[in-house]
């Protein structure tokens, strides 16, 4: 229900996921957030986590791949 909570927590395991220190900016590691980290609405469950999938261009260049980050309901 609180969007800004968990979009907080959701910045933490990308920048996990992607092997990003806490304070790094995302714009300076090749990352294209206009406005700091945003979820996307490709995601899906699979044993026991959430994980979210960016496509290519996305958020990054295409050499980044379609990065991609998840987390537990244990962790949420």
């Amino acid at each position: 229900k609180d969007i800004n909570k968990f979009t907080s927590v959701a910045e933490v395991y990308f920048r996990k996921g992607l092997q990003l220190a806490p304070d790094a900016d995302l714009q300076e590691e090749g990352f294209w957030f206009d406005n700091g980290f945003q979820c996307n609405e490709n995601f899906y469950f699979s044993d026991g986590k959430m994980i979210f999938v960016y496509n290519q261009y996305e958020i990054a260049p295409y050499a980044a791949g379609m990065p991609s980050f998840s987390f537990t309901w244990d962790e949420l």
